[in-house]
Order: structure tokens, then C-alpha cells, then sequence
């Protein structure tokens, strides 16, 4: 770079990038036009121009000059040397013809230094540039790439480019190539409604034009639109982008700069096919990812990003990855309408589903064999729908775990009406305690219900469960099942859950809620209890709304009680209808320390709003040192005839049940 006139306030920075090969906008080498062809010969070199700042300088100010060093033999044919220099999309030739290639020098290069610079072979004809111009090619219609007519320069409306064709020329047939196909420098806008496939082209002279090779500076699909390479590879697509449908049935996609495209809101990136296609790893982010037809998919070991939907429509979705990669976050819904999606049975995947899961058919799964140690977590944040004949089965050698998750107001979870849906482990972890989960479907819950973490795990929200056929164990041994301060369980509709073991039951520092015939039955083993905190947020309501039948049922076959190391505790018993049985101790009490029902401190209540209510105790303690009944809550709100009923056709013989009445 030389600037010819001194001027010190002139400043800033230039690159120079040479570029082995032949540039991409070269043209064919001859012209045919009729008995005589003219000739040019690009350089099989070129450079290309980047700048910033150099501010005030004038038209002739600045000369660029290069030197190519490679022993160049010219055409006897042509006539010497003429640089080219492309500017703002438009090629122009500078300066006149030479004899020799080096200098190459371009003098006088305007105030803008950004550019490509080359030199070619002319013949004495130098009107027709050796370069294709920046061309604009607009669909008129659907069809192959490779067909001019789809094309034309004029807009969507505008008239055809004209494929190749004979004519006749000083009485011989001769043949004109037509109007070129889109370029690597050239952009092409697809309309709406148009689909635009890549394929084999065969001409009037039966020149077959592959499909393969395809090349464009830019690619809009506008919405609506589609580009289908098909199983064709090799292009040179700089840069797609726009709201319609990309559609490969290759995993050999273009290198292309996908950036708007795959955050567009409406776009599409399809992968279709019927046999095995492995997803490339150099593409990690999405827009509507669509996967149709059948065979398999396979996800690559990268994290993936789908900025909307995810849809499976006929394959199998193998989300593999390895021990560090591979976990996939959709943003939109997860759509499964045929097909299936199979978590692996080794390396533990997270999916963050930010949408809803919506499955008309096929399946969610995970695959056979593998490691017991694999526990796959599925963070879900919207509804969970299950319709037809679509299966869901998450527990396999290898696991996962169902989480409910963020902060929408009500989720609900419509699964099949049978028990055939299995999940492993669901938790509740919305973002408080109003955000409701409700499972309004029927499903099995697989984990063991003996460990520390339980088949349902409430950390924050309201856990509904809401069918008939719902039949949950919450504990069968080990750590109690919990019930924290910003979380509810409510057991309606005649949902069934229950307490086994030894020494375990429902640790309750939140909500406890069963209505209209629900079934809450902590008696399957022994001291099966409730043990309450002392914050003030524990509360057991019992209702019937509906006037379900048989009557909404809480049995507890151990004891309602505080910790057995500290006197704190608070409790809020509400018995909203008569029609609701409340029985306690109806298998063992074995604290002796501690009442089988307890109802003091500061804020503590008891609330039996309709006459006839009653609460069951059914025997005392063993080796008692208190009362069966301790009753001094700061709050008493009961309707007449209501209170307690002590001993029933149950109780064993000789049991005693001390009251204390503060």
C-alpha cells in the first residue's frame, strides 16, 4: 500500500489476504460466438482487501501493488495482461493491457481499499469481463436449482433465465450455454410457496449438470419457502438465512454461516430420509428441528441448542453424545408424533425442555441394557401430553428422572389413562409454592421408595395428582417422605397414595391436601406416621367438594405428631366437610413420648367446619408417658357435634387413651 501525498492525520489499519486459486466469480474461459472465439484466462491467484480509518484521502492518494512469484507461461493465443478489481459486488477492469504479469499495480484506487484484486489474460475483445458481477437471483417457481427457468434477475415476478439451447450461425447448429446458474457470489432470495430442490440437470444437448458443487454468496428462503439438497454434497453456501425450510437428507450439509437462520422464529431445519444419517457435529444450534420419513437419527457428541420445536415424525432419535457432550436443550416443544426419541443406556444426558411434550404417537425411551448407574434428568417446564397410541418408558437398566420445573402457573400432565407409562422419579421443583403441577393420567413411578430421594419428590410447588387410577407409594422405609414449606401434595378425584416399611411416613412442613375421594393411607407397615415442623407452614386439609364416594379417606396407622427431640411443633388441622374420615393409629403407636394426635402451640388450629365432623383415634400409645390426644391449639373453629371420636370396634383390648384438654 502506497499513499502518494504525505498527510500525518491519515491513519489506519490494512490486511492483505492472498488466496491461492482461481476466483470464484471467474467465468468460463471461452467465449463461443460463432466462427471466432475470444478468450481470457483468469489468474490462478488472487487478493483480497480489508481496511479501517484512513480518513481524507482523495481519488488518486492511494496504489496497491502486488507481485505474483509462481513461474507463469502466458497463452500464445491471447494478447498480454489486464487487472480486475471487484468493489461493492461490481467488477471493473483497470488500467490498460501489458505485456508482462508483474507489477501489478493498481493505481489510483479510490478512497476505499476493501476489495479483490486480480489479473487475467485478454484477448483484443476486453468489453466482456472475465468475472461475473454480484447477481440477484429471485425463484419464479418451484423447481431444481439447476433449471435457469426457476430463476430470474427481475424479481419473483419477473421473466425466466434462459437454460441452454441450440441456434444457428453461419449455417451450422451451435450451441449457447445460457445464462449461468447461481454463483458463489451471487445471492438467491427463495419466495414463499416455492421449493426450490438441488439435483442433476440434464440440458437440450443432454450435458448433464450436477447437482453436486452448488455454490452462492447468500441463500434467503423466505417463510414458506423451501431449499431441498437432498443427497447432494459439496456446496459453497456462504451464508443461509431467512424464515422457510431447509431440507437435507444428507448429513454432509454446507459449511454455510446459519446464524440468522437458526434464530429465526419461523424457520425450519429438516432432516429426512429412510435410512441411518448421523447429525454433523459442526452444526450445534437449530431453529424448528424437524426429523421425518424413517430410519434412524444420531445425534452427535456436541451439546445441542433448538431454539424452537423439536419435532420426530417417523425416525429414531438416538440422543447419544459421550461422557461430557450431548445433552440437548429445545426451547420450543418436544413433538413426537411417530418414531421415538431413545436416551442411552451409558452417559447420562440432560434434556431441558422449555416447551411442552407433546406425543400423538411413538415413543419416549431409553435404551435396553446399559448401566443401573445412569439416571438421565429431563428438566420439563411446560405441560407433558400423551394421546393415542404414544408410549413413555423411563425406567430401563438405565433411568431418568422427570422434573417440573420453572415458574408457569399451572402445568398439566395428561397421560395415558393406564399404567403402561412408566417414569422412574418425578419431582416437583417449580418456582413457588402457586405454581401447580396436575397429573391427570395414570402411570407407574418405578424408583424405590425405600431410599433417601423417592419416586416423587416435592423441593417447591403443588404436586395435584388427579385420577382415579393412580395408586403412588410416597415411602416404603428408609428417610420420610417430604413435604417442604413451598411445596403442597393434594391427593383428589380418588387418587390413591400410600406408606410402607418400618419407621417411616410423611415429613410435613408444607401442605397436605385430600379432597373429593382421595385416598392418603400411611398403614402398609410399621409406624407409618406424620411428624410435623415447627415454622408454622404445616397444614392438613381434608374436604370433599364433589361429595365423592366413597368419602375422601386420611388414615395415618401411626401417629400425627412433633419430632420426638424437640417440644416445637405447629399444626393446622382443617376438616372443610363432614363427609371425610380423619383416622389415626389405626395399625401401632409406638412413641410413648409423644400423643397419637398433637394439636398445641402457637399456631397451631383445629377447623371442622360442618356438624358431624369427627377425628378418629383408634388406640393409644404403647408404654404411653403423655396422652393419646393433646389438645391446646391457639385456635378452635368447630362446627357442633364435631370433635373427636376415641376408640372404635379396632382398638385392642386394654389400650388407654389419656386426653389432654389445654
Amino acid at each position: 500500500l502506497a499513499i502518494n501525498t504525505a498527510k500525518p492525520s491519515s491513519s489506519g489499519e490494512f490486511a492483505v489476504v492472498p488466496v491461492v486459486g482461481r476466483h470464484p466469480a471467474s467465468k468460463d474461459e471461452e467465449l463461443d460466438l460463432g466462427l471466432v472465439k475470444y478468450e481470457y484466462i483468469p489468474l490462478e491467484f488472487y487478493w483480497k482487501t480489508y481496511s479501517g480509518g484512513f480518513p481524507n484521502l482523495e481519488d488518486t492518494e492511494l496504489t496497491l501493488a502486488f507481485a505474483y512469484h509462481t513461474p507463469y507461461y502466458p497463452s500464445r493465443l491471447l494478447l498480454g495482461f489486464r487487472n480486475f478489481r471487484k468493489s461493492m459486488g461490481e467488477w471493473s477492469p483497470q488500467g490498460g493491457r501489458r505485456d508482462d504479469l508483474n507489477p501489478i499495480t493498481f493505481n489510483d484506487i479510490q478512497e476505499s481499499l476493501e476489495g479483490d484484486f486480480t489479473v487475467a489474460e485478454v484477448g483484443e475483445i476486453t468489453s466482456d469481463s472475465p468475472f461475473r458481477n454480484v447477481e440477484t437471483y429471485y425463484s419464479i417457481k418451484s423447481g431444481n436449482w439447476n433449471d435457469r427457468t426457476t430463476w430470474s434477475y427481475n424479481g419473483h415476478e419477473g421473466d425466466p433465465l434462459s437454460n441452454g439451447y441450440y441456434y444457428s450461425s453461419w449455417g451450422r447448429q451451435r450451441w449457447n450455454n445460457g445464462d449461468p446458474v447461481p454463483g458463489p457470489e451471487d445471492i438467491v432470495i427463495i419466495a414463499q410457496e416455492h421449493g426450490v430442490f438441488v439435483d442433476d440437470f440434464t440440458e437440450a444437448n443432454s450435458e448433464v449438470v450436477t447437482g453436486d458443487n452448488r455454490a452462492a454468496a447468500q441463500i434467503e428462503i423466505k417463510a414458506g419457502g423451501s431449499l431441498d439438497i437432498g443427497s447432494t454434497t459439496g456446496h459453497n453456501f456462504a451464508d443461509i438465512k431467512g424464515d422457510g425450510t431447509f431440507r437435507t437428507s444428507t448429513a454432509s450439509i454446507p459449511n454455510a454461516d446459519y446464524g440468522d437462520f437458526v434464530t429465526s422464529e419461523q424457520a425450519v431445519f429438516e432432516y429426512y430420509g429412510n435410512g441411518t444419517l448421523n447429525l454433523p457435529a459442526d452444526l450445534d444450534e437449530y431453529p424448528t428441528l424437524k426429523l421425518t420419513e424413517s430410519g434412524t437419527r444420531n445425534a452427535p457428541a456436541k451439546d445441542l441448542k433448538i431454539n424452537k420445536a423439536l419435532i420426530i415424525d417417523g425416525p429414531t432419535f438416538n440422543v447419544n453424545g459421550d461422557a461430557s457432550n450431548g445433552d440437548i436443550a429445545v426451547y420450543g416443544n418436544l413433538q413426537i408424533n411417530s418414531g421415538a426419541m431413545v436416551l442411552p443406556n451409558n452417559n447420562k444426558r440432560k434434556l431441558d425442555l422449555f416447551g411442552e411434550l407433546v406425543m400423538s404417537g411413538g415413543a419416549l425411551s431409553i435404551a435396553n441394557k446399559g448401566s443401573a448407574g445412569v439416571e438421565h434428568e429431563i428438566n420439563l417446564y411446560g405441560a407433558l401430553t400423551q394421546n393415542g397410541a404414544a408410549t413413555i418408558n423411563l425406567s430401563n437398566t438405565a433411568k431418568a428422572k422427570l422434573r417440573f420445573v420453572g415458574d408457569r402457573d399451572l402445568v398439566t400432565v395428561n397421560t395415558r389413562n393406564d399404567a403402561s407409562t412408566r417414569f422412574y422419579k418425578l419431582e416437583v421443583a417449580k418456582s413457588g409454592l402457586n405454581k401447580e403441577v396436575r397429573f391427570s393420567g395414570d402411570f407407574s413411578l418405578d424408583a424405590p421408595a425405600d431410599q433417601l430421594v423417592k419416586p416423587l419428590q416435592l423441593t417447591r410447588g403443588t404436586a395435584t395428582l388427579a385420577n382415579g387410577d393412580l395408586n403412588l407409594t410416597l415411602t416404603s422405609g428408609g428417610p420420610d417422605f417430604k413435604i417442604p414449606a413451598e411445596a403442597a401434595l393434594v391427593v383428589t378425584n380418588k387418587a390413591r397414595v400410600a406408606a410402607s416399611g418400618v419407621n417411616s411416613g410423611i415429613w410435613l412442613d408444607g401442605l397436605l391436601k385430600v379432597d373429593n375421594g382421595g385416598q392418603v393411607l400411611l398403614n402398609g407397615g410399621v409406624n407409618n406416621y406424620i411428624e410435623y415442623a415447627a415454622s408454622g407452614n404445616a397444614q392438613i386439609w381434608v374436604g370433599n367438594t364433589n361429595g365423592a364416594a366413597p368419602p375422601t379417606r386420611l388414615e395415618v396407622g401411626s401417629q400425627i405428631r412433633r419430632a420426638g427431640n424437640t417440644d416445637a411443633g405447629v399444626l393446622s388441622l382443617i376438616q372443610d366437610k363432614a363427609a371425610t374420615e380423619i383416622v389415626v393409629g389405626s395399625v401401632d403407636a409406638p412413641m410413648g413420648s409423644r400423643g397419637v394426635l398433637e394439636l398445641l402451640n402457637g399456631g397451631s388450629s383445629l377447623v371442622q367446619k360442618e356438624q358431624g365432623s369427627v377425628v378418629t383415634l383408634v388406640r393409644g400409645q404403647a408404654n404411653a408417658s403423655v396422652p393419646a390426644l393433646i389438645f391446646d391449639p391457639e385456635l378452635v373453629d368447630c362446627a357442633p357435634n364435631s370433635g373427636f371420636v376415641l376408640g372404635t370396634g379396632e382398638t385392642p383390648e386394654n389400650s388407654l387413651m389419656g386426653l389432654y384438654l389445654g
